[in-house]
């Protein structure tokens, strides 16, 4: 139970309860959750989505394909803590329903061209043909090992809010174009900003992830390894926290300088 939200959900939100369950499968040990049926130990890969995220039909299995070929095979380097090359993530380009981007008006005008055709469209990421690593953003196939070995246990519990980036610089990250998941909206401007402060939070916290040495999940100061793509990803988004302030002072600043609050403007 999170005291701070009044509801009933994994550890941090997102990052614990995926954290607690790869770690059941990979261990064979379920104290936190039920097995209803099935078998899933010994499964070497996961899905990850949003409760509104929809893969398209053999998104998963391109994701698990390139995964699978022998070059994308991970490998972790000297220290341990990361992977040196090879990938532990693969993630698909994201769009959105047709039926999702009519819902409103603010929806038709965030979605842009939602529904057509992925290769119609010219699509690929620069961090990914340039430096070789896309941008994990929580969606995508990840491999259970790998993240069991080198996420599980690697960072400091109830510090981190926004999880993706860090993850996907210590797994390394391919993108994966031709692979389409479909992700929602939200329905209004409130929900859009109270979503993307989150986000704002979640990336300035990741800033410590920018020093030398961080506190591990094991309460341990630990070399920080990540490439320096990753710490990019990571002051990018710090930074561009500041934009829409930024637009916001520029604004005033701009109606300062026409006499908008002026006194012979309310005269």
């Amino acid at each position: 139970f999170n005291k701070e939200t009044k509801k009933y959900a994994g550890e941090e939100r997102k990052r614990g309860a995926v954290s607690d369950f790869i770690s059941a499968i990979y261990t064979n040990d379920f104290p936190e959750f039920s097995l209803i049926s099935g078998d899933i130990c010994g499964a070497e890969y996961i899905t990850l989505l949003d409760s509104d995220t929809v893969p398209a039909p053999d998104s998963v299995a391109r994701l698990i394909g390139v995964l699978e070929h022998p070059i994308t095979a991970p490998v972790i380097d000297c220290t341990g803590s990361v992977v040196e090359s090879g990938y532990g993530i693969a993630v698909p380009s994201l769009g959105v329903l047709l039926s999702d981007a009519n819902k409103t008006r603010f929806t038709a005008i965030k979605s842009e061209n939602a529904g057509s055709e992925p290769y119609s469209d010219s699509v690929f990421s620069i961090g990914n043909d340039l430096f070789g690593e896309g941008i994990f953003c929580g969606k995508g196939v990840v491999r259970i090992k790998e993240f069991y070995e080198l996420v599980a246990k690697a960072f400091p519990k109830g510090k981190i809010l926004s999880h993706d980036i860090p993850e996907g610089n210590i797994l390394r990250t391919a993108y994966i174009s031709d692979a389409v998941f479909y992700d929602d909206i939200p329905d209004d401007i409130v929900s859009f900003t109270e979503r993307g402060c989150r986000w704002i939070r979640g990336d300035i916290q990741n800033t410590l992830f920018l020093k030398k040495s961080y506190v591990n999940g094991k309460r341990q100061r630990v070399a920080n390894e990540m490439g320096l793509w990753g710490k990019y990803l990571i002051f990018n988004n710090a930074v561009s926290a500041f934009y829409f302030p930024s637009i916001f002072f520029l604004v005033l600043s701009d109606l300062q300088e026409t006499g908008f609050f002026s006194q012979q403007h309310y005269s």
